[in-house]
């Protein structure tokens, strides 16, 4: 079967992120992208769910220190770099403010 190259626009520290976690099972970005395009074809749309689940604790600290916004604001705002708001759902639990 033929092969083409995808070029991917994506954040340089999510890119350096994910090639360390797929270097541990021995995958390149490129066998991931294809064995996540394959899921995307035998399941005839998204191999797994996009719901309405919000940050854990650990993930909403991660905000505060990356964009200097309390997990109260980032939950009233429903706002993240890396999904949609569609994605990611209000309310925030309540989290102690460390702002």
């Amino acid at each position: 079967m033929p092969s083409v190259n995808l070029r991917i626009p994506t954040d340089d520290v999510v890119r350096r992120d994910s090639e360390r976690i797929l270097a541990e099972p021995r995958l390149t970005m490129t066998s991931a992208v294809n064995i996540f395009q394959r899921a995307v074809v035998r399941e005839n749309g998204m191999p797994f769910g996009l719901n309405s689940d919000v940050p854990n604790a650990e993930t909403a600290a991660a905000h505060l220190r990356n964009f200097g916004r309390s997990a109260r604001d980032i939950g009233r705002s429903c706002s993240s770099p890396y999904l949609p708001s569609s994605i990611w759902i209000c309310p925030l639990p309540d989290l102690p403010d460390t702002g």
